[in-house]
């Protein structure tokens, strides 16, 4: 079992979620220490040395092998990484999340301050 926490396509009612249809949604997490950048189709993080800026995304329980396999595939310029989220009832769980794997800075992508995608 892998918990991934995902925070774009791959969120509920984006165009990735079905190849989660399997997986259980456990909650929504946090994790600080990332920025969020956007292209204008889809989101991407990156690491950075603040506590304060901080993603937001679904966290699934992904027992599928195969189904990782694909996502890893599709998600192939990032790269999965373990971090701690952080639950709204103050727990922390261990999480792999997709971290953009190339230079992030393009003068068209816009920066997602809050941390929160939606399409």
């Amino acid at each position: 079992m892998t918990k991934i926490l995902v925070y774009g396509t791959l969120k509920k009612g984006n165009g990735l979620n079905p190849y989660l249809k399997e997986s259980n949604f456990i909650r929504v997490g946090i994790i600080k220490g990332y920025k969020m950048y956007c292209n204008g189709y889809y989101p991407m993080i990156v690491k950075t040395d603040k506590d304060t800026d901080t993603i937001t995304g679904e966290i699934y329980d992904v027992e599928d092998t195969d189904v990782l396999n694909t996502i890893d595939s599709i998600e192939s310029a990032y790269n999965r990484t373990k971090e701690k989220a952080l639950l709204s009832n103050g727990e922390e769980m261990e999480v792999e999340v997709y971290v953009y794997g190339y230079e992030i800075f393009n003068e068209n992508w816009n920066s997602v301050s809050s941390g929160v995608w939606e399409k």
